[in-house]
């Protein structure tokens, strides 16, 4: 694995800011694509762009805080020692993201729904390309398996000491691969459709939350990080999340034509 892509004249490039740097750009060229058919003027896209970067950076950074790790307490003392965040959650990035962009449209006057639908696709483009970051850093690290496809993390990374040279899952893959596979289907499929009049617009963004509920549901079972700070017996913060999402989601498509 490489945390440090590269290291020239004294300075080092990490992979992690690297890939959230290409999931955002990712992201954004998407929205770029489908721009005329969201009705945004120049100043509304640069707009709800702008939003977009704080809001899901604040999330990120601040539902991490708050739900994994040292919490608030030692995620501020870390702050203030280090000068920079102890990580980011993707579930703060996703919820910041959809904030965002609503406070943004009801302020201006504009329609949620048909922004949310590019966003919910755009997200999870984004996410796929996030997680290669996190496969070169050896965060988000699976738990150790016997099975053929193990990754093995060794040197510098991620992974705790403990696990290094231990066959894990290969978690950042599956969800990586995942969120690909879901993207395509919203955007190859859904959206169309929406566009033609057959689904409500909001569809693909309740599609969008449903979806990755289940993905993420499904695959944190075979995570070795940290439950979090708040979750079900059994479960993870995550899971726990997944399942309210998943109700409202199907409850959103199974009552779309009414």
């Amino acid at each position: 694995m490489r945390p440090i892509l590269f290291s020239a004249l004294g300075f080092s490039v990490a992979s992690s800011p690297v890939f959230c740097g290409l999931a955002a750009l990712a992201a954004y060229l998407y929205f770029e694509r489908r721009r005329d058919r969201l009705a945004l003027s120049e100043l509304d896209f640069w707009g709800l762009i702008l939003c977009l970067a704080v809001g899901v950076f604040a999330a990120s950074v601040l539902f991490y805080a708050a739900a994994y790790g040292r919490g608030w307490t030692g995620s501020l003392s870390y702050l203030w020692s280090h000068h920079e965040p102890v990580g980011g959650s993707f579930l703060g990035t996703y919820l910041g993201a959809a904030l965002a962009a609503w406070a943004y449209c009801r302020a201006r006057g504009l329609r949620f729904a048909p922004v949310g639908d590019c966003l919910g696709a755009a997200t999870l483009l984004g996410l796929s390309i996030m997680k290669l970051g996190c496969l070169f850093n050896g965060c988000c690290y699976g738990r150790p398996t016997t099975l053929a496809w193990g990754l093995v993390f060794t040197g510098r990374c991620g992974v705790p000491q403990a696990l290094r040279g231990i066959p894990l899952q290969p978690t950042q893959i599956c969800e990586s691969l995942g969120s690909l596979a879901i993207f395509l289907f919203l955007d190859r499929v859904l959206l169309p459709r929406i566009e033609r009049g057959r689904l409500r617009p909001g569809s693909a963004l309740a599609a969008s939350a449903g979806f990755y509920a289940v993905l993420r549901f499904f695959v944190d079972f075979l995570r070795g990080t940290g439950p979090g700070r708040y979750s079900l017996p059994g479960l993870t913060l995550a899971q726990t999340l997944a399942l309210p999402a998943m109700l409202l989601s199907a409850a959103w498509l199974r009552l779309r034509d009414e």
